[in-house]
């Protein structure tokens, strides 16, 4: 969609949700979806009856029926006197990864599920205070699907109509990766019964009391974990720094590398969860202390001269806060703006 933040957008419209719950003391029951090898695991045939869902040209859905039955790849194992080579491997089930038009034929099979879960009258609604606001039964985004409900009754209706549709699909979850978790009263709490997913009566098991769930790179619980989330981004932000200050580069070459590959791990993060100015300038003086360690900084040089731009005398290092202040300017203005305010994610 035009204009959408992805994955960022899903994560704050899921900040809302927990934040509202606990502020007014609501009931949140939610369950963690997780499809085994999605990308490997659509059948063909389903793959092909979307395309007629949808009333696409049959001239292409007969190109690509063609194109699918051709579909190969070569499986190589490297051992240490050999190379061994399995050309010719048929794909028989799942999209053919690495083409462009693989990831919206995906989300196209997997949408119908979408439909099916707006119409149950389920779902968490949002509102302020006591005025009324929009449902939401779930957040998708690829294979990663999210379900939201206000008692487990619904929950429980939820996800038989999710394990309903991928059994008539023939794509099997993962149900050693699906967690469900309530909060009621602001309290993690736990379902008198457990949820039977299948004939195999596979059993959906709920987030233990310290336990977290890895969503869309976030770390929840109750709520988004912050604190875990920064210190696992810092070590990484840190290793980076100094895996290629260490490397050898040369100083223009390695600057851009730390543009490039360090801070981007910090980038994902910068709207969805709050860094004060303090956690901004701790990681600038990380980069300073790292690049000094290697000798690409003097200790006495000037402070503001490592994110001067190298065309006006400078090192050319990105300003991680102000990069901080561009990402949230960017989302502005996109979605539940009043109640990402009360979020403060925009506090200085």
């Amino acid at each position: 969609m035009k204009g959408s933040l992805g994955c960022k957008e899903q994560l704050i419209v899921d900040t809302i949700f927990m934040k509202q719950a606990n502020k007014y003391a609501r009931n949140l029951h939610t369950a963690f979806i997780d499809y085994a090898k999605a990308y490997n695991s659509v059948p063909h045939s389903w793959l092909v009856k979307i395309l007629q869902l949808y009333k696409v040209d049959e001239t292409l859905v007969e190109f690509l029926k063609y194109t699918m039955k051709r579909w190969e790849t070569k499986v190589m194992m490297t051992t240490k006197g050999s190379q061994i080579e399995i050309p010719n491997v048929k794909i028989c089930k799942g999209v053919f990864q690495g083409d462009t038009l693989s990831p919206l034929w995906f989300c196209m099979a997997l949408n119908p599920l979408s439909n099916i879960l707006n119409e149950t009258d389920c779902g968490y609604e949002i509102r302020n205070k006591n005025e009324r606001g929009k449902k939401i039964t779930h957040l998708f985004y690829m294979d990663d699907l999210k379900l939201y409900a206000k008692s487990e009754k619904e929950m429980k209706n939820m996800i038989k109509q999710v394990t309903e549709f991928s059994n008539d699909i023939k794509m099997g979850l993962g149900i050693d990766k699906c967690k469900t978790m309530a909060v009621k009263k602001r309290k993690q709490g736990y379902y008198d019964e457990p949820i039977i997913t299948n004939e195999e009566e596979k059993v959906m098991k709920a987030l233990s009391s310290g336990e977290t769930y890895k969503y869309l790179g976030m770390e929840q619980s109750r709520m988004t974990e912050v604190g875990i989330i920064k210190d696992r981004l810092k070590k990484e932000f840190e290793k980076r720094l100094h895996l290629l200050c260490g490397s050898g580069l040369n100083g223009k070459n390695m600057i851009e590398a730390v543009n490039t590959y360090a801070t981007p791990v910090l980038v994902y993060s910068f709207g969805v969860i709050h860094w004060s100015d303090t956690e901004m300038e701790e990681l600038q003086r990380i980069t300073r202390k790292v690049l000094t360690k290697y000798r690409h900084h003097h200790p006495k040089a000037a402070v503001e001269r490592t994110m001067i731009a190298r065309i006006d005398g400078g090192r050319g290092i990105i300003d991680v806060m102000e990069l901080r202040d561009r990402q949230i300017h960017n989302m502005r203005g996109n979605i539940f703006i009043g109640e990402w305010k009360k979020m403060r994610l925009y506090r200085r």
